[in-house]
């Protein structure tokens, strides 16, 4: 007696080169390509199917997993690029239509991709196959005009469309997320060089943490200069200290009442005691310079 709608464990696990006999045979049945109605050539033969499951297999950007219906394969479903939109696509023994498989293994793999808008094609007598997109919240989206090669004409497609809920960043398959910005427990500072003041009005370098973030988020890249030190602005001194001996290294530069305060470095001036030392006092044997007279003043 087959077990009941809804009844039974389905599970997905990454397919192997083992499985490409058994999928093989789920997909030759006469009725099950009738009403797939779209497939390619190297379905025919058990060698250019083992050749094409096995390239799947090692593509990274197609995930294809089999399903398990209490153990035993059933089918599979996966996810690839098709006229360079992320796609679905399943296919379930016909002796285990009707149980609730195909909507349940589409619905873990939808769970294990978060790739959103996903796309679906399916032959628009097809009903039973656009029940289960449905179900899984595919929005029809379109129709076209294909050429069915297991049915040898011409018939009409339905494109179905799945979006990303309200409220929910968007994701692309081929971009990354945006990098957020870092907590306030990132942006701590850290002990400087002598000659300039600790605090937060005044950093000159970034702390651990935050090297550590960016280089992680990839947010920045390093900019040097022909000799190998890092460039970017230096930090002004306090009065009365030595100046920083190093370059700042680039880095988010705030407002003053930010976290980061970065100044143009001005060279501090030798003090009046230094520059009158410096100088070269006069020989008592020169003469005395005499002030020129005015042409206004008297013989």
């Amino acid at each position: 007696m087959p077990p009941e709608p809804g009844r039974g464990i389905v599970a997905l696990r990454p397919s192997t080169p083992a499985d490409a006999p058994v999928v093989f045979r789920i997909e030759s049945d006469a009725r099950g390509r009738s009403m797939a109605a779209f497939g390619g050539e190297d379905s025919d033969s058990l060698d250019a199917f083992q050749s094409r499951w096995e390239r799947l297999i090692r593509d990274r950007s197609v995930r294809v997993r089999t399903v398990l219906w209490n153990g035993e394969i059933v089918g599979w479903v996966g996810q690839f690029e098709l006229f360079q939109k992320p796609s679905v696509a399943y296919w379930i023994d016909r002796e285990f239509w009707g149980r609730g498989i195909a909507t349940r293994a589409l619905l873990a793999l939808l769970a294990e991709s978060p790739v959103r808008p996903m796309y679906a094609r399916v032959a628009k007598d097809n009903v039973a196959s656009r029940r289960v997109l449905e179900k899984c919240g595919f929005k029809l989206s379109g129709e076209e005009k294909g050429f069915a090669r297991y049915r040898g004409v011409e018939v009409e497609e339905l494109i179905y469309q799945l979006r990303a809920p309200r409220g929910s960043p968007k994701r692309h398959p081929q971009r990354a997320p945006r990098s957020r910005a870092p907590p306030r427990s990132v942006r701590a500072t850290v002990p400087h060089a002598r000659g300039v003041r600790r605090g937060p009005r005044n950093v000159r370098s970034r702390s651990s943490a935050r090297v550590e973030w960016e280089r992680a988020e990839g947010a920045r890249v390093a900019l040097k200069n022909p000799d190998g030190s890092p460039r970017g602005p230096r930090v002004r001194p306090r009065a009365g200290r030595p100046p920083p001996t190093c370059w700042m290294p680039p880095g988010p530069q705030r407002g003053r009442n930010g976290n980061f305060t970065v100044v143009p470095f001005v060279r501090p001036r030798t003090p009046t005691a230094a520059r009158a030392s410096s100088r070269a006092s006069p020989s008592p044997d020169s003469p005395k310079p005499t002030r020129p007279r005015s042409r206004t003043s008297p013989g």
